[in-house]
């Protein structure tokens, strides 16, 4: 029953299919649905060999989730479900309709404007109900400008030799999609660390820079923020950044794996007939890491 309710879900969306809005913000290099569809490309599903570097652009992505959209057939009940679900994050590329959030004729909300909003953010985030698309304590949207912002905080905890750590996190982000062709992004986020007996190594969210070690207290601190502006044209597309990237396809890239930490750089890049051709200067090292 769900396979045939998120069907007409993505059947309502790709009628006279085009990019209504080609968003240029990028999908994070760790977004699971990289793994997708390579497991897609694998299958024949995709006809482009993925070997390109990430992250890629929201309009790329949504192309290559319509190559294996016209394959469905030969698809899995699974693998199905698992497109329709990232079909409805693409909504804004997709859909000639604002975010189901905002009602009536307005073009903007704000989560915690009310106790109603609040509440119904609330019940969103702890609803398992497929295709849902993501809400933003503010969202924006018209038919030229999207803004979206969000906050979140999450605490995990692992456990070594009887020991416990925790590790929590506090930030924000900010998307901003300005006319056909304009692209920013900012985020930010404050990690606090337990320090347990016997763990020597920083937690998987350290990427370097500064770590603010309290020993008396058994606590370490740290941030991480990161940062890009694109701008597109038949030039291709001018990035300026403090972001990570992956540098092609690669189970185990040395240079930029999903692992690198942000770092400043300038990346020109433009797709030729046969081709894709990407420019990137910046440094891995500064001064201030460690």
């Amino acid at each position: 029953m769900k396979v045939y309710r998120s069907s007409i879900i993505v059947l309502v969306l790709l009628i006279s299919f085009s990019l209504l809005h080609a968003m240029q913000l990028y999908v994070p290099v760790k977004d699971p649905v990289y793994d997708y569809l390579e497991r897609m490309a694998t299958r024949g599903f995709i006809p482009q060999i993925m070997n390109d570097t990430r992250p890629l652009q929201r309009a790329v992505v949504v192309k290559y989730l319509l190559d294996v959209k016209d394959s469905e057939k030969d698809l899995s009940r699974i693998d199905r479900e698992i497109l329709y679900n990232y079909l409805s994050e693409y909504r804004r590329e997709l859909k000639d309709s604002k975010h189901p959030a905002i009602t009536g004729d307005n073009d903007h909300r704000l989560g915690i404007a009310s106790f109603d909003n609040l509440k119904e953010d609330l019940a969103h985030v702890f609803s398992d109900e497929l295709n849902k698309e993501k809400r933003h304590i503010y969202i924006y949207e018209d038919e030229n400008t999207t803004i979206w912002v969000g906050s979140d905080f999450t605490v995990r905890g692992e456990a070594k030799n009887k020991t416990f750590r925790s590790v929590d996190q506090l930030g924000g982000q900010a998307f901003i999609q300005a006319g056909e062709h304009l692209a920013f992004f900012v985020d930010g986020y404050f990690f606090h660390q337990y320090k347990a007996a016997g763990w020597e190594e920083p937690a998987r969210e350290f990427k370097g820079y500064w770590y603010n070690d309290y020993e008396y207290e058994n606590f370490a601190t740290f941030d991480r923020s990161e940062a890009y502006a694109n701008i597109t044209g038949d030039f291709g597309t001018l990035t300026i950044a403090h972001y990570p990237f992956n540098w092609a396809n690669s189970l185990n890239s040395v240079v930029l794996s999903a692992e690198a930490v942000p770092f400043g750089s300038l990346q020109w890049s433009r797709k030729f007939k046969h081709f894709k051709y990407t420019f990137l200067h910046g440094s891995l090292m500064t001064e201030s890491y460690t």
